[in-house]
């Protein structure tokens, strides 16, 4: 926890001199796009949410718009759906039929896959969240494993069996008070893979030491 202090105050300075010039590039930039009369994506993201959502004191609530839209549709299947962000997230619960007790969203995802943080995505709303904003929600996990040789499959197993219990370990004596540990508990709980039939003895792992 000392060494923690330290480091703040160190990268203090940085930060808050980075956090500064990136308000000043924000407020040009949006400038030039007023005038230009232009949007980018993020702003295009922004602008189809604000069509479907509204600001009320108890969270956002879906527009006449939205409701329209959310008819049209039966189903709504999401893929990759670790690497949605918060606003992708609004926009297909938006456009959902939950606000009438129906869900009839489908996502697939694995949240250790997750690999978009540079552009906002929260694998936290695969981790956790869903089960909290939508508590009827059915979890399946699919374990088997086509594409590798049961071999390679044995030795992921064990591996990642290993590797998670190390830096649970080091989460718990580390930082103790975050619950960091159950965070990745969660995240690895269904590492485990079944090789099929087809690729029963096939494949090698060959680990050399420099």
């Amino acid at each position: 926890e000392e060494q923690y202090h330290k480091d703040m105050e160190y990268f203090y300075p940085m930060i808050r001199s980075l956090t500064e010039a990136v308000k000043l590039f924000s407020a040009d930039y949006s400038k030039i796009k007023k005038e230009k009369k232009i949007a980018d994506f993020s702003d295009i993201a922004h602008m189809a949410l604000s069509l479907l959502v509204t600001d009320t004191p108890d969270g956002w609530a879906k527009t006449p718009l939205a409701e329209k839209i959310s008819e049209d549709f039966d189903e709504i299947l999401i893929d990759e759906y670790q690497d949605s962000n918060q606003v992708q997230e609004d926009r297909m619960r938006a456009i959902s039929r939950e606000s009438i007790g129906e869900n009839n969203m489908f996502m697939v995802g694995d949240v250790k896959q997750s690999i978009y943080r540079w552009r906002n995505s929260d694998w936290t709303l695969l981790n956790t969240r869903i089960q909290q904003d939508i508590p009827d929600a059915l979890e399946m996990t699919l374990p088997n494993n086509y594409r590798s040789g049961e071999n390679i499959v044995r030795f992921n197993n064990r591996f990642f069996e290993e590797i998670v219990k190390h830096i649970t370990d080091y989460l718990q004596q580390e930082y103790p008070q975050q619950g960091l540990e159950d965070t990745l508990q969660k995240a690895y709980n269904t590492i485990h893979q079944i090789p099929v039939e087809a690729n029963a003895d096939k494949g090698y792992v060959q680990i050399t030491q420099q």
